[in-house]
């Protein structure tokens, strides 16, 4: 079952923006606190709010059973960007089409906007490429079906006690 996350993401993502931006940003060693309360704060504004168990593998894990769709069809010059072996994110700009129908995964979600000018967004896979999309032009859906099964595939591994 996919459940609609949007309106705890959006809470999530309004506030930790505003830690960053008033607390953290400045700080000597700033990102490294912020991190932790960040996915802390995503435990409890959005896995809480919506009913759902905060994953053991942290924000990464948690996103990778979260997908997108766009609010509106996208036609236009975007800026894609294709991840490097090192990390890293290289982009170029090309004409994009989205259809707002289709579900999209994300790799995370950026809520200090590092690299749109303070702007947060998500990283939205594009085949191979990302697209680094404003968390207001998307919704957010918990797929839980994906949820349960790692459950079960974690719990099988398990050896009898």
């Amino acid at each position: 079952m996919i459940k609609d996350i949007t309106a705890p993401i959006l809470d999530w993502v309004k506030c930790s923006s505003e830690l960053w931006t008033n607390w953290f940003k400045a700080r000597k060693h700033g990102a490294y606190a912020f991190s932790e309360l960040e996915e802390k704060l995503c435990e409890l504004l959005v896995c809480r709010e919506a009913g759902l168990q905060f994953p053991a593998g942290g924000l990464e894990e948690f996103f990778s059973k979260v997908q997108v769709r766009y609010l509106h069809d996208i036609h236009e010059s975007r800026q894609v960007f294709v991840r490097q072996h090192a990390g890293n994110i290289v982009g170029a700009p090309r004409v994009v089409k989205m259809d707002r129908c289709i579900l999209h995964r994300i790799r995370l979600v950026d809520t200090a906007g590092t690299m749109l000018g303070s702007r947060p967004y998500a990283e939205v896979f594009f085949g191979n490429e990302t697209l680094l999309e404003p968390i207001e032009n998307l919704v957010f859906l918990f797929d839980e079906a994906k949820s349960v099964a790692a459950a079960e595939s974690s719990s099988l591994a398990e050896p009898p006690q």
